[in-house]
Parts: C-alpha cells; structure tokens; sequence
C-alpha cells in the first residue's frame, strides 16, 4: 500500500536521420476514495527527421507538414471494485505547413510560410467488469468535438488522403463507442 513511481527517458538515434528524446513517466496511488489511479505521462521530441536521396545531402524535415516536433498522452485512470474509468488527453505540437525540407536552422525562422497549429484531443472511457469473465465498456473520443487545425499544403494538392487535414490526425470529430468481451477461461 504504497506510492509507485515509474519514470523512463531515453534518448535514440536512428542512422543519420532520425533522432529523438521520449519520455514516460506513472504514478499509481493506490487505495484512495475513487479506486486505485494511475497518473500517465509519455510524450517524443524529435530532435531531427531527416531524408536524403542516395548520394545526396540531408534535408530536415523535422516541424514541417506532419511531422511536429512533439507528441504528448496524458491520462488518469482509476479502478474501484468492479468499475474502471480513463481520461486521456492527447497533444501534437504544431507544426509549419509546407512539404518542403528547411535550410535555416529554426523552422519558425522562415519567413511567408503558413504554421499549422497545435491540436489536443480529450478521451474519456469507463468499463464495468462485475460479472464472471465480462467487460462491457464504452465511451467519448474527442469529448469536445475538436477539429483538427487546417492544412493549406492538404488542401492544395491531391498528394494526401484527407483535404484540409494533415494525415496524423482524424477528422471524424466526436465518436462513441461501446464494447463488450467475454473470456473463455
């Protein structure tokens, strides 16, 4: 019947293009007035995202279309006798609007081109486990109906799936859903 702290960092390097610090750190509190919670933080910074041709010069990409520089999920979640229930946020950073590798060192540096903004999401879900080997659950993504912010280079050309929306995103707006799973045991 303790505090259980859990943190994790590291710091990757992948080839000569990609690097990145991830984080992820827990906090479980056990036996309060609403269950046994979990506190959930994990989230990337990417230090670099970088392409290049066969021969070439790298390009950096990283802060450009769809490719943010950080990523965050943030929960809580409690269990209390046959009841469990979830709340999740999560973040992308922003991020500049166009296809195109930078030369400057700082992308928000670069004059005339469009920033996409930053989108948070909020997540909530609940589940009842009170009989014998089922979990019927269900619940709200993006509770507040949030759009994801516009993306001119998306709606400019047919290179992407979705018009107006950079492809990290979903642009279903709020959806709800129920579950129910029975275990054979």
């Amino acid at each position: 019947m303790g505090i259980a702290l859990q943190a994790q960092a590291r710091v990757l390097e992948h080839g000569g293009g990609h690097g990145e610090v991830d984080h992820d750190v827990r906090l479980r509190i056990p036996s309060t007035l609403i269950g046994n919670v979990t506190i959930r933080n994990a989230g990337t910074y990417y230090i670099k995202q970088r392409t290049r041709e066969v021969g070439g010069e790298w390009a950096e990409f990283n802060g450009t279309y769809a490719l943010p520089r950080y990523r965050n999920v943030f929960s809580i979640g409690t269990e209390w006798q046959t009841w469990e229930a979830t709340l999740i946020n999560r973040y992308t950073n922003g991020f500049t609007d166009t296809p195109n590798p930078w030369t400057a060192s700082d992308p928000s540096l670069v004059e005339g081109v469009r920033r996409v903004g930053a989108f948070s999401e909020w997540d909530i879900s609940a589940a009842f486990t009170g009989f014998k080997n089922t979990r019927i659950g269900g619940g709200v993504i993006n509770i507040f109906d949030t759009t994801p912010p516009l993306s001119l280079t998306n709606g400019t050309n047919n290179q992407y799936e979705q018009v107006g929306f950079a492809p990290l995103y979903t642009a279903r707006g709020r959806f709800f859903h129920i579950e129910a799973s029975y275990s054979f045991k």
